[in-house]
């Protein structure tokens, strides 16, 4: 029996934001079954066809923006306008592919001395999409619009840590779509490993840290399914003599690096600075973060930066800062507190 799994509001930790029910793992290959009995219909439909229906979900979505991102900025402690922002880029790809499928999936025909060639484009069937918490929403509909406009079912599994607005987000898309089309699926690593190794699921799609990503690559090679992988980033910022320091500079610099509380994959995590210009970047950056960062609730008006997810990512952090003055490193306090 599945035990209700509470989410608990990062920025308000008494406060639970819902409950979700995790997906017994041997209930997946049902929920497989049911999307690829979908599909099949789905995928006889000629393109724009699937793309008018897209564009319907689309209008679903979009009154429920403001709602979605509250939803999401309460779950993971970004903060509203960036979850706003990540909500109506989401609707943005849906209709770029509703408007692009008839272009993209055409067929094309060459015939020259060499020899003839036809191209043509069929779904895949089922594909499980597997994302994570950081950017719920948009890295969800990189994977569900195109699959759907190509012909495919889409059963998606969110992080635990960010299954709300993502499940509100699927809800009314689903709602202008074939029933069991679009399909979720709760819980953690047990049922990840159920639906990629689901010999009805066709192709997959992750989003997340490395260690799940050669874990889901074995499982998937097992049966040659094809593999979509956007795994993390330790990227460097490296800021040479001739380095521009003026306010709007830096002030991209520091957004770059705290964005989501830099718990994105593209954000800079370190500085290398000329030795000759060190006291100059120091100067510049604090003074850039006093100006951008204000953290604080999510959902208050002004704040630019929430907390981190959970209290186990909070405790790392501490112990890398401390870990880093124990080797000589200066801490030094950025921006302001609300």
């Amino acid at each position: 029996m599945s035990v209700d799994v509470s989410r608990e509001n990062p920025a308000r930790i008494d406060e639970v934001v819902g409950t979700f029910t995790p997906t017994r793992p041997d209930d997946v290959a049902g929920v497989v079954a049911q999307a690829g009995e979908a599909q099949r219909g789905w995928s006889e439909q000629p393109v724009e066809a699937r793309a008018q229906a897209l564009r319907a979900a689309a209008s679903h979505l979009r009154p429920a923006l403001e709602e979605i991102a509250e939803l999401t900025a309460r779950e993971t402690g970004k903060v509203r306008p960036d979850c706003l922002g990540e909500a109506r880029f989401a609707v943005a790809v849906l209709e770029w592919y509703a408007d692009r499928g008839q272009e993209l999936l055409v067929d094309t025909h060459t015939d020259e001395q060499r020899g003839r060639l036809l191209l043509r484009h069929r779904p895949y069937g089922v594909v499980a999409a597997i994302t994570p918490w950081n950017a719920p929403l948009v890295l969800t509909m990189l994977k569900l619009a195109p699959a759907l406009v190509a012909g495919n079912a889409v059963v998606v599994k969110p992080s635990p840590l960010a299954p709300f607005g993502v499940s509100r987000m699927i809800e009314l898309v689903a709602g202008a779509l074939p029933a069991g089309l679009v399909r979720v699926v709760f819980g953690d690593a047990d049922v990840a490993t159920a639906l990629v190794g689901d010999p009805g699921v066709h192709r997959v799609a992750f989003t997340g840290g490395d260690g799940a990503g050669r874990a889901i690559a074995s499982l998937a090679g097992r049966s040659l399914t094809p593999s979509m992988l956007e795994l993390g980033g330790n990227d460097p910022a490296i800021l040479l003599p001739d380095v521009d320091l003026s306010d709007a500079a830096l002030d991209r610099l520091v957004v770059a690096a705290f964005a989501t509380s830099g718990q994105v994959c593209m954000a800079i995590k370190r500085l290398y600075v000329h030795e000759s210009r060190y006291d100059d970047v120091v100067e510049a950056y604090l003074a850039a973060a006093g100006r951008v960062l204000r953290l604080g609730d999510p959902l208050h008006q002004g704040s630019t930066m929430g907390p981190v997810v959970t209290g186990a990512s909070a405790e790392r952090v501490r112990g890398l800062v401390s870990a880093a003055c124990g080797r000589a490193a200066q801490a030094l306090p950025l921006g302001s507190v609300d």
